[in-house]
């Protein structure tokens, strides 16, 4: 296929062009490792459990339940997608086990999908959109947010810009390699975040009827990236199966098929639809582009992707579906056309979801992204003055975002009980084992991420962890030798440790407890032992 042709008359100079590359790649690599363990608050529950089912699988391949390389993992019983944790476990088992490691994962990806695609448009579009293509990436809350921690959802959105581009080189050459690698890509994706499921069947089923009934990928290559895919999905097509109860558990050395006490199979209905397009802040729109109620997903004060873009996304929406009547009038092909099928698709499954927030339908911002370049881009060739002033508020917002970020932004999340900061649950674990007595335990309260903590912090490996820990009636880890997890009443001889504010009971004051505070921590403790 040819360069796509009027979407900016413009080319920059070679040597200009990777001297901008460049500076711009540097930034976004500064953006990203800047105070990366740091901000946001280190650990998220999320990460807690990825940084030790990974440390399980890098040293004893099995994950925290002595599942020998599982295809999913249980993590709070209702599951992870394993790609962050196995790509997690490489680093830990490569360079050891370091904090860094944890969130290395989401780094590396997000800038290796900035440069990639940024590369890709550059061949395809130009060199403009190339340069603006790396500068959103740069600037945008979302993409500078959801790279610096290590959810194991968020990798879906660097994968799938990935595979999509590889798609459509693979049709542009026409080359089996190109499409063993893009079906290779794709079937990564799928262990990325369990929405990607149905969003890459539906995806791909739509993209090659269309080749097909176009006559631009034959048969036999058709067949090929079947068998691709058949083969890297089984193993997750073996997850539905016993988890819908088909067949039971599959337990060996070389792989293990969990089944999950609490499978989420039934979050996806028609029902939802109607609900995430009322006019509230319940809304679809309103959690994507403006605020999920997850701070560490959007700041509310600046949205995903700020709000001067919105306008240019739909302005670039426009443009790219005029492009897509005109390419299937033609019967041609276009990365266009791989962008509007991939947002209908993810747009269509996000209103069926029961709470499409931002991380759970952050598949969406590719084609989003991609409608932003196009609009800009536009603006651009129609009107260099236009497109300065939108630069400048682009950088005013910037700037602003940078500000709140790296100085604010920890401390406001940690009220939050989903983050909670390693170093003080280190000193506030201490404090807790010198001032309890031998007999007492220590309840570490209420969330059922604690436990993990302690067995980062201890370093209690997994066959350990199986031997000590008790579970209370719901499957829930109550009990690691002296550490407690559950609470059903407040003895006054024992030592508590609370996650958040939040979670301390009005009536504590009433048993004559010294407090003391580690960050978002509180230890409580008898005063005898002062």
């Amino acid at each position: 296929m040819d360069k796509e042709k009027n979407i900016t008359r413009v080319e920059l100079p070679f040597k200009a062009y990777w001297f901008i590359m460049t500076f711009l790649t540097i930034s976004f690599v500064f953006l990203l490792t800047w105070k990366l363990t740091d901000i946001p608050v280190f650990y998220n529950v999320d990460e807690a459990g990825t940084a030790y089912d990974a440390k399980s699988l890098a040293n004893y391949h099995v994950d925290r339940f002595l599942y020998h390389f599982p295809v999913y993992l249980l993590n709070y019983d209702r599951g992870q997608s394993v790609l962050y944790a196995y790509l997690t476990a490489g680093l830990i088992k490569l360079f050891g086990f370091y904090r860094v490691s944890v969130r290395l994962p989401a780094v590396f990806l997000s800038l290796l999908s900035a440069i990639i695609f940024s590369l890709f448009l550059r061949k395809r579009y130009g060199s403009i959109p190339s340069v603006i293509s790396m500068g959103i990436f740069c600037i945008l809350p979302f993409s500078v947010m959801h790279s610096r921690w290590g959810l194991d959802a968020y990798l879906f959105f660097p994968m799938l810009m990935i595979s999509c581009v590889a798609l459509c080189h693979a049709v542009d050459n026409s080359k089996c390699f190109w499409y063993f690698l893009s079906s290779c890509l794709f079937g990564m994706t799928l262990y990325s975040y369990a929405l990607s499921y149905v969003v890459v069947f539906v995806f791909l089923v739509i993209i090659f009827a269309y080749l097909l009934f176009t006559k631009k990928i034959s048969l036999t290559k058709l067949f090929i990236i079947a068998i691709v895919l058949f083969i890297l999905a089984l193993p997750l097509i073996l997850l539905l199966l016993v988890n819908f109860n088909i067949i039971g558990e599959i337990k060996t050395r070389f792989l293990s098929v969990p089944k999950l006490p609490a499978f989420g199979g039934g979050e996806i209905s028609f029902l939802n639809i109607i609900d995430n397009l009322r006019l509230t802040k319940q809304n679809i729109f309103y959690k994507i582009f403006v605020d999920d109620g997850l701070l560490f997903n959007i700041i509310p004060e600046y949205g995903s992707m700020y709000f001067i873009s919105v306008p240019l996304i739909f302005y670039g929406m426009m443009i790219t579906i005029k492009k897509v009547i005109h390419i299937i009038h033609g019967r041609s092909f276009s990365f266009d056309l791989i962008m509007a099928v991939l947002f209908f698709v993810i747009f269509l499954f996000s209103l069926m979801l029961d709470d499409p927030n931002v991380n759970r339908v952050n598949g969406i911002y590719v084609p989003l992204f991609f409608f932003l370049i196009i609009g800009f881009s536009n603006i651009f060739d129609r009107s260099k003055i236009l497109a300065g002033v939108y630069a400048i508020i682009y950088l005013v917002c910037f700037i602003s975002f940078l500000n709140y970020y790296f100085h604010s932004f920890s401390d406001d999340l940690k009220p939050y009980i989903l983050f909670t900061s390693i170093e003080d649950f280190g000193n506030a674990l201490s404090f807790a084992e010198e001032v309890s007595e031998e007999d007492y335990v220590i309840y570490i309260l209420d969330h059922p991420a604690a436990y993990l903590y302690v067995l980062l912090l201890r370093d209690i490996d997994p066959y350990t962890f199986d031997k000590i820990k008790v579970l209370s009636y719901d499957n829930y880890i109550k009990m690691i030798g002296k550490y407690r997890f559950r609470l059903d009443a407040i003895m006054p001889d024992h030592v508590y440790i609370y996650l958040s504010e939040k979670l301390i009971p009005k009536n504590i004051d009433d048993y004559g407890f010294v407090r003391r505070n580690f960050g978002s921590l509180t230890v409580f403790y008898p005063q005898r032992i002062q």
